[in-house]
């Protein structure tokens, strides 16, 4: 990430980061359920995202923070922003959208 950061300076662009929401472990399609421990997917993404922060702050990146975007929405109506628990849907997508303009993007 650090490479690509600097990269992106040397050509006098802004780089930007986007954090990951987490997943909505609930409705993740049973098929994948076998596949990983999804609340370990989600403990990641909460520790990846606190290492973003520092990182963006080192290094003056901006952050689109879509974990906090969808945290804002609330566990009652999480679910109505997923396709399968991973995949944003159509209300997932504009939330993201949403988020992306409102910073000016």
């Amino acid at each position: 990430l650090m490479a690509m950061v600097h990269q992106i300076f040397f050509y006098r662009k802004i780089p930007v980061i986007g954090v990951p929401m987490l997943l909505d472990i609930d409705h993740i399609r049973d098929d994948w359920q076998g596949i990983t421990d999804f609340s370990v997917v989600n403990d990641k993404i909460c520790r990846y995202r606190q290492w973003i922060f520092r990182f963006a702050k080192t290094f003056h990146t901006d952050i689109l923070d879509f974990y906090g975007a969808f945290e804002k929405i609330g566990s009652k109506e999480y679910a109505h922003y997923f396709s399968d628990g991973v995949h944003p849907n159509r209300n997932g997508n504009e939330l993201m959208a949403d988020l992306i303009l409102k910073l000016g993007m």
